[in-house]
């Protein structure tokens, strides 16, 4: 099946307050040289190497800025990926529990407060855990259990909530995730198949961007080019709260000691540098 890229749009509609800043803050853009993390403003001035994290030039990702100026990204240190926080000098490992290629991590508040937000999933798929952590200590805690189906690419939505993109019984949508401790759920929209989505963000007027694609294929770095589409949806009423919790993370992962259907219609993503 021939792979569709497109960028799509949905209308957020709502008043609340924007995202934390995740990626960058202040008109700069943080992006990854191997396992070098840099920062470069977005009028091309300034380009400066942070830090090196981890021992792995390839299985490095997703760097984001935390409130208090730090860098949280994924990285292998020793063959197992971790989240970590490092200000350039001296990094910390985040939580017990290792991750695979598949997750993803980003930053936000709660209740005012730095934390970062990262998927647990295994390598075979089929079921994922989303968790929020503290950075100033490393710990984590389980807040969304989804044991059949995936909630991958968290992105910031506002104080205490994030944005993902959830896939359950062959079934695609664009949620809003409580992570505070709510356990809440908001279902913004449906991705109608074969189409999946990816890298979700919220703009600042509210709408939400991702990148939507053909199912048979995950999106490959966006130094491809690729057509792209622009669609619209209504915001959805708020969905039921049907966030699974548990006590303890499973076991299965190693640990070390009627919402709108987007519809198509033009982009071409020419950065290669990794989420």
């Amino acid at each position: 099946m021939r792979a569709i890229f497109a960028l799509a749009i949905v209308l957020g509609g709502c008043s609340r307050p924007g995202p934390s800043s995740d990626g960058g803050s202040g008109g700069e853009l943080l992006y990854l040289v191997h396992n070098q993390v840099w920062r470069i403003g977005l009028d091309g001035s300034g380009a400066q190497r942070l830090g090196t994290i981890g021992d792995d030039a390839h299985r490095t990702g997703f760097p984001r800025r935390l409130a208090d100026g730090r860098v949280a990204l994924l990285a292998d240190d020793t063959g197992a990926i971790h989240p970590y926080v490092t200000d350039g000098r001296a990094s910390l490992s985040i939580g017990a529990t290792n991750v695979t290629l598949h997750d993803a991590l980003c930053t936000l508040t709660v209740a005012g407060a730095g934390a970062l937000v990262y998927t647990v999933t295994p390598f075979a798929g089929g079921s994922a855990q989303l968790m929020r952590a503290d950075p100033s200590v490393g710990e984590a805690r389980l807040v969304a259990d989804e044991e059949a189906g995936v909630v991958s690419e968290p992105a910031p939505w506002d104080d205490g909530a994030v944005l993902v993109v959830r896939s359950a019984r062959g079934l695609v949508t664009l949620e809003i995730l409580d992570v505070a401790g709510a356990a809440t759920r908001e279902l913004l929209a449906t991705i109608d198949a074969p189409y999946s989505a990816h890298t979700p963000a919220r703009l600042p007027d509210g709408r939400v961007v991702f990148v939507r694609t053909d199912r048979a294929t995950r999106p490959t770095p966006p130094s491809v080019s690729c057509s792209s589409s622009i669609a619209a949806a209504s915001r959805a009423p708020p969905a039921s709260p049907a966030c699974s919790r548990s006590s303890s993370p499973a076991a299965r992962w190693c640990t070390r000691s009627a919402a709108p259907t987007v519809s198509p219609t033009s982009c071409a993503p020419t950065s290669s540098i990794r989420r």
